[in-house]
């Protein structure tokens, strides 16, 4: 293993044992609950329209000049492409989750966030759609960071579940070759979430949306938080993924990865 490799997974590890303790030094009323829930209920809950996502997603891409994206995939760094190019980005990883998921299962844990309306499941979108509609998988496993204030009766408990009490159990449920970052905040009503995603990284979003939720149901408050993200290979997908052997289009229909798609009233269906 490269040297420089190895210590960035070692300091990793190290800050994870320190935001991980941090939680549970300082949890309080807050639980960290392990569940599995069956794909079908994972999809029920989610605030946001697979199908369509997906659907939006081919439609940015059916007419365009696939060769020339190749051409640009292969000559860009993906992590430098701009907003502009955000779908395109999305649609990539989509395709490289497919054959991920299709030929390892979930490797890694979602977390349960709630959201105005209903919940969200973090991180990973993309991995979501994937895994809930285009290679379901039988069910979804994850973690949730639970206040009986906030959310009085989780529809999590309704299915295979416990509580996770220390540093060792919680890591114990990672591959340990692929641990997440764990970042911990103590949250309050003042806490400025904004800023805290704005200044240091997007993968800090949980933080803000914890905040909006606590912020709908209680003036003021003090809870401990605990989320983690983990990173795509970029530069996998850069190299090796090329629109033009991702997705086919021909006429009404098209398929992605084997995955075959039919245009029904503008919006592009799995069939």
């Amino acid at each position: 293993m490269n040297i420089d490799l190895l210590i960035l997974k070692i300091n990793v590890f190290y800050k994870n044992i320190i935001s991980i303790r941090k939680f549970f030094k300082n949890k309080g009323k807050s639980k960290l609950i392990y569940f599995e829930i069956p794909n079908e209920i994972a999809f029920s809950y989610i605030d946001f329209d697979v199908i369509k996502s997906v659907s939006i997603l081919i439609s940015n891409l059916e007419n365009k000049d696939l060769i020339e994206l190749d051409k640009f995939v292969l000559d860009t760094d993906i992590d430098q492409w701009n907003d502009d190019l955000q779908d395109l980005k999305l649609f990539l990883k989509l395709s490289w989750l497919i054959e991920d998921i299709r030929n390892n299962g979930l490797t890694s844990l979602f977390q349960l966030l709630q959201t105005n309306n209903s919940y969200s499941f973090h991180p990973g979108t993309t991995r979501f759609l994937v895994s809930t509609y285009l290679v379901p998988q039988k069910e979804l496993k994850g973690l949730y960071v639970w206040d009986k204030r906030i959310d009085a009766n989780p529809f999590i408990l309704d299915y295979k579940c416990k509580e996770i009490n220390g540093v060792i159990e919680l890591l114990s449920l990672f591959k340990i070759t692929k641990l997440p970052r764990f970042m911990y905040l103590n949250l309050t009503d003042k806490t400025d979430c904004g800023d805290i995603v704005s200044s240091n990284s997007p993968t800090n979003r949980p933080f803000l949306f914890a905040q909006e939720k606590f912020l709908t149901i209680l003036d003021k408050f003090e809870i401990p938080f605990l989320t983690f993200h983990d990173s795509m290979h970029w530069k996998k997908i850069n190299k090796k993924l090329l629109p033009s052997e991702c997705i086919k289009f021909n006429n009404q229909e098209c398929e992605i990865k084997g995955i075959k798609f039919k245009k029904i009233n503008d919006i592009w269906i799995k069939i």
